[in-house]
């Protein structure tokens, strides 16, 4: 009888630390699931960030934006005039532009968004400034 009793509690014993091992493992999984999500979403945003700012240069440097969006970086007019969009598969960058007329000249200003889901990343603004063209 007593042997019966012991075994019965030595099966308990056994049942209760399978448990906390699966439990243990449960957690662990959830948690290297997490910092990969995370590693990704920061992934998503360096590409971004990346991008914009190539975006950038190029409009700073470039004598007519709107061409250098078409022909250069591969964006597609937007809804809105002055307006333009690059979808990329993990995040969408969009591009507006428009001209302030200045005493001395043309201030361009540009504004590069990046977009991942629904939800703004950043914005990133790019300006310029031409003597003379009123």
């Amino acid at each position: 009888m007593r042997s019966e009793k012991r075994s019965n509690a030595l099966l308990v014993e056994l049942l209760i630390v399978i448990i906390f091992f699966m439990l243990a493992a449960t957690i662990v999984v959830q948690v290297f699931l997490a910092a990969h999500q995370q590693g990704r979403r920061a992934d998503t945003v360096t590409g971004a960030l990346n991008e914009a700012q190539s975006i950038a240069d190029l409009l700073y440097a470039g004598d007519d934006p709107a061409e250098t969006l078409l022909t250069g970086a591969g964006f597609v007019p937007g809804e809105t005039e002055g307006s333009w969009l690059l979808t990329r598969d993990e995040y969408e960058l969009q591009v507006t532009l428009r001209d302030e007329a200045q005493a001395g000249g043309t201030l361009h200003v540009g504004e590069v968004s990046a977009s991942s889901e629904g939800k703004l990343l950043f914005t990133l603004p790019c300006t310029r400034y031409e003597e003379g063209q009123l």
